[in-house]
């Protein structure tokens, strides 16, 4: 278990983090 790549893990993901996570996840 990587704990730095799921950290994101370990607290409920809001609304508030959509555009973020969006964001994260289209970087090449």
């Amino acid at each position: 278990m990587v704990e730095q790549e799921d950290s994101y893990d370990y607290r409920p993901v809001t609304q508030k983090d959509l555009p973020m996570i969006a964001r994260w996840l289209a970087e090449p």
